[in-house]
């Protein structure tokens, strides 16, 4: 795992941006934020508050890509030129952590 930078992620606008959060999770809500204020267009999937299928398959997409299971997780892209963030850094200038 290495720090990304604010501009790495801002480049990211381009491509399709799915955040995959716990309604409850401070972390999110920081990611949630970071991605707002820099304009950044995003779909999030609060996977607590999905039930039934839709829940199993939101869980099934983050494990695929990040088989902890941790939230806040982000995929930028889609196929194998998706990039995968997981987690949120209390430093601004590193606001993701992305997995290599």
């Amino acid at each position: 795992i290495r720090p990304i930078l604010n501009a790495e992620v801002i480049m990211a606008q381009s491509q399709k941006v799915t955040l995959y959060a716990l309604s409850t999770c401070p972390y999110c809500h920081r990611a949630q934020s970071f991605m707002e204020q820099r304009h950044i267009e995003f779909e999030p999937v609060f996977v607590d508050l999905l039930t039934g299928a839709d829940k199993a398959r939101a869980v099934e997409e983050v494990q695929a890509v990040n088989p902890r299971l941790s939230f806040p997780t982000i995929v930028v892209g889609d196929g194998a030129d998706r990039e995968v963030l997981i987690g949120m850094s209390d430093k601004p200038e590193q606001a993701l952590l992305k997995v290599s």
